[in-house]
């Protein structure tokens, strides 16, 4: 696991009411490669989409610990720093002693809430407010009822961002949100399954086997909307001292294959 990015990293509330919690993503592998493995751990579909699709089928018991720690903090603008004795509640999917937890998850800031790290098989949450331990207290409860919604979001469009961790107790969910769920993942289902219908995946491996050192040329393939509706693909190739990054379509992605077209350097 690897620390959650600290800025982004809090409580989830709707007005006064704490429906879960957010563990930032980084810029490390283990918030790279989704979150299969952990969906699995805690009895979640991994392919599943919309709000329904994505929560728990059975109920399971995570490890939950208390503990505290030492550490000197700058609290002042004169650079002097103050040790300061903190108390956490931990909960996570692996059994961890808390000083491994906080060497995985350490508090950066006093006033931080929540700090945590996931991967794509597990995460740990650590709260250190009041507020935090409530909602870590409410999650426990909830995974042991059935009660758990998981997803990666925040991310946007871009093809590099970082999508962060959300794990919320399901019937605390706000209806807005709910909706934007549902309505992003039948979107993104949409767009997956017309990008599978143009065939270009098949087609560009087939037209580089053998070419390549890799089964598929390319690092990644994302595919988007074009403005006219159709789908256009960001391609990041793998011989890059040859080609181009960027977005294109499936007939300049077709002209690539043949050697030809803005792919080629």
């Amino acid at each position: 696991m690897k620390a959650a990015r600290n800025s982004e990293t809090k409580i989830m509330r709707n007005g006064d009411t704490m429906w879960g919690i957010c563990l930032g993503a980084d810029y490390a592998a283990e918030h790279e490669y989704g979150i299969r493995y952990l969906l699995q751990k805690v009895n979640i579909d991994p392919d599943g989409i919309c709000v329904i699709g994505r929560s728990m089928t059975s109920p399971i018991s995570l490890h939950k610990t208390k503990g505290s720690n030492t550490k000197a903090y700058y609290l002042e603008d004169d650079g002097k720093p103050v040790k300061k004795k903190m108390s956490g509640t931990v909960l996570g999917t692996r059994d961890m002693k808390y000083s491994d937890v906080i060497n995985r998850a350490p508090l950066y800031q006093l006033s931080s809430e929540l700090s945590g790290a996931w991967s794509q098989s597990d995460f740990v949450a650590v709260a250190w407010s009041d507020d935090a331990k409530i909602i870590l207290d409410d999650l426990d409860k909830a995974f042991l009822s059935g009660n758990i919604t998981i997803w990666l979001g925040g991310g946007g469009d871009n093809p590099f961002s970082r999508n962060n961790l959300i794990i919320a107790i399901t019937d605390r969910i706000p209806a807005e949100g709910a909706e934007q769920i549902n309505e992003t993942d039948l979107e993104r289902q949409k767009l997956q399954d017309a990008a599978k219908q143009t065939g270009i995946e098949e087609y560009l491996i087939a037209a580089f086997d053998g070419k390549s050192w890799f089964k598929k040329p390319w690092y990644a393939l994302t595919p988007r909307w074009s403005e006219d509706n159709t789908v256009v693909f960001y391609l990041n190739p793998t011989s890059q001292d040859k080609y181009n990054s960027g977005w294109f379509s499936v007939d300049e992605l077709k002209q690539w294959a043949e050697g030809e077209g803005p792919v080629v350097k």
